[in-house]
């Protein structure tokens, strides 16, 4: 659809394979505040960082190193982009001293605007009410009906759709195979098979004819340990 908006959170590798994604298929993105307001031409996404999703108790400053290290300190303030926005895709690391995402309230609440929510941080519950419980690669997606917080079983206007698979990463073993398997005949079989002058196999070898190699040294206490 021409007017659909979504968002992101998170900065991280996630978030960027997330963000690749949205990019290939020629979205236009837009910054936090421009997916706020805008009425976009064609669709559109926005990535999110902690400085849009969270603010301080108190309407105190905000400081990010402060967020990592003491998450109590702080509030959701997510619920705009749950009225904006009509995708929403968790990437963003979450830690359970801090605040939750989407509270139950939230959910319920007739401006909540979002229809989906594909959730690959996929944390249960706490951060984002919707998230109920892990699903499979076989059965992704279930309905959780915004009033009662329950699972359903059909998708309808009082539901939104949720993607929580917690194993996604594991549905990209044949692109990721391909990806190693040139990059070994590329860089480390002509070190095998031909001269090797930047000594790559030797730095590599971590222990041979039974001893530790010295760039692996540093293992010895542990391998003495008998761990």
């Amino acid at each position: 659809p021409s007017d659909l908006k979504i968002v992101i959170t998170g900065l991280g590798r996630v978030a960027s394979g997330a963000r690749e994604i949205l990019e290939s298929l020629q979205l236009e993105e837009v910054n936090s505040q421009e997916i706020l307001s805008s009425k976009p031409s064609r669709a559109q996404f926005a990535q999110l960082t902690v400085e849009d999703y969270f603010k301080k108790q108190g309407g105190e400053a905000f400081e990010r190193t402060e967020v990592y290290q003491h998450p109590e300190r702080f509030e959701s303030d997510f619920f705009k982009y749950a009225q904006a926005a009509d995708i929403f895709i968790p990437c963003h690391y979450w830690d359970d001293r801090g605040p939750g995402i989407i509270s139950k309230e939230e959910l319920a609440h007739p401006d909540f605007n979002l229809k989906v929510i594909a959730d690959i941080s996929c944390d249960i519950a706490d951060p984002i009410a919707s998230t109920l419980r892990p699903s499979t690669i076989e059965d992704p997606i279930y309905e959780v009906n915004k009033k009662s917080g329950e699972e359903v079983s059909e998708s309808s206007e009082e539901t939104v759709s949720v993607m929580a698979v917690d194993n996604l990463p594991c549905e990209l073993p044949r692109e990721a195979s391909t990806d190693f398997g040139e990059a070994l005949l590329e860089h480390i079989l002509p070190c095998l098979l031909e001269e090797d002058p930047d000594q790559v196999i030797e730095r590599a070898t971590i222990a041979k004819g039974g001893k530790l190699m010295p760039n692996y040294a540093y293992l010895q206490d542990y391998v003495d340990s008998g761990v």
